[in-house]
């Protein structure tokens, strides 16, 4: 959702989003995928320590209870 509301900002701000040569366009690339990457990485370290017990099918069953 957040995503959207920033596409919505620029795009109504600027009138297009901006253009990004090769260079940039290969970074923004890089930078999603090891985003998605360590994402992935982390939270699949965290399901296996965790038991697995507590979630199902990435849906938590359990109430957290933040102090």
């Amino acid at each position: 959702m957040k995503t959207y509301l920033k596409f919505l900002a620029v795009w109504m701000s600027e009138g297009r989003l901006p253009k990004l040569n090769v260079r940039q366009s290969l970074a923004v690339a890089a930078l999603g995928l090891t985003g998605v990457f360590a994402y992935n990485l982390y939270f699949s370290a965290w399901r296996r320590s965790s038991g697995g017990t507590r979630c199902l099918s990435g849906k938590c069953t359990e109430a957290v209870v933040l102090a």
